[in-house]
């Protein structure tokens, strides 16, 4: 009987295990792979940088759910594009706060060249001569007199480099935006 009820127990543990990893992979926020869909609002970041890192997009809606994207990002001499993207559930929502974290654990360099927003089937590329006027970075980022050339920094032992995406660039992409597919 003790060897029956061992091995009823190590079943329910094994399937509650296996449910709970199954959740797990469900829930976690990939990249959809640059997948243009109506219902996704995506950022695609063309950048090369001097150390290797992972770098992150982060979406917050209007309830306040955060979805974030992590990215690992290569030392590279060439440009790489990475993506980020959300699926946005209503007709008109936008992320209240969409931004890509530079990477939290080296000091780097990183150049951008520019940055493409989409949702709804209409896209707009922004190139580096633009950064001022629809993105933001935080203390943690320094601007080189070079556009789209940037330095993070270190403040009292913290790494947290921003480049922020700008309500102007979103109002942007519905007003001025061209329709993709076309």
């Amino acid at each position: 009987m003790k060897i029956i009820n061992f091995y009823y127990l190590l079943f329910c543990a094994i399937t509650l295990l296996s449910c709970k990893s199954n959740t797990e992979k469900t829930e976690s926020a990939e990249p959809l792979g640059g997948i243009q869909d109506n219902n996704n609002y995506s950022v695609k970041v063309t950048l090369k940088t001097d150390v290797s890192d992972r770098f992150q997009f982060v979406f917050v809606n209007k309830d306040r759910e955060e979805t974030i994207i992590k990215v690992n990002v290569l030392k590279s001499d060439d440009y790489q594009t990475i993506v980020g993207e959300v699926i946005v559930d209503f007709e008109e929502e936008f992320p209240i706060v969409a931004y890509l974290g530079l990477g939290y654990f080296n000091l780097k360099e990183v150049n951008i060249k520019e940055v493409e927003l989409s949702y709804k089937g209409k896209s707009r590329v922004f190139s580096s001569a633009e950064f001022n006027e629809f993105f933001d970075i935080n203390k943690y980022v320094v601007k080189d007199a070079i556009e789209g050339k940037y330095t993070t920094n270190r403040i009292d032992n913290r790494l947290v480099p921003i480049f922020n995406v700008k309500k102007a660039a979103i109002n942007s992409v519905k007003e001025d935006s061209v329709i993709l597919n076309e």
